[in-house]
């Protein structure tokens, strides 16, 4: 998926990353720019 649509994101970019005791993970990146907002979550 992410290789025919890669995440894009510069300087002055905004991300949030949250990770949990279990090993999940949640990501979110902000590309200000093109007005895009990239999430991921991993789930053990």
């Amino acid at each position: 998926m992410f290789s025919n649509n890669p995440v894009q994101f510069g300087e002055g970019d905004l991300y949030f990353y949250k990770s949990e005791e279990d090993g999940s993970y949640f990501i979110a990146i902000l590309n200000l720019e093109k007005k895009r907002l990239y999430t991921m979550e991993f789930i053990i």
